[in-house]
C-alpha cells in the first residue's frame, strides 16, 4: 500500500515538473513530502 502511495506521489511530481514551473519544494510541499531528501530518494527511484 505504502508504494503505491509513493509511485502516485511521484507521478503526480512528475506532472507538475513538465507543466509548471514550481521548483523542487513547491512540488514536494504539494505531494505530501516535508523532508527533502526523502523525496529525492524516492523520486529517484
Amino acid at each position: 500500500m505504502l508504494e503505491y502511495i509513493q509511485r502516485v506521489k511521484v507521478e503526480t511530481a512528475k506532472r507538475s515538473f513538465e507543466t509548471s514551473k514550481k521548483n523542487i519544494s513547491q512540488v514536494m510541499f504539494d505531494v505530501g513530502y516535508t523532508d527533502t531528501k526523502a523525496f529525492r530518494t524516492t523520486f529517484k527511484r
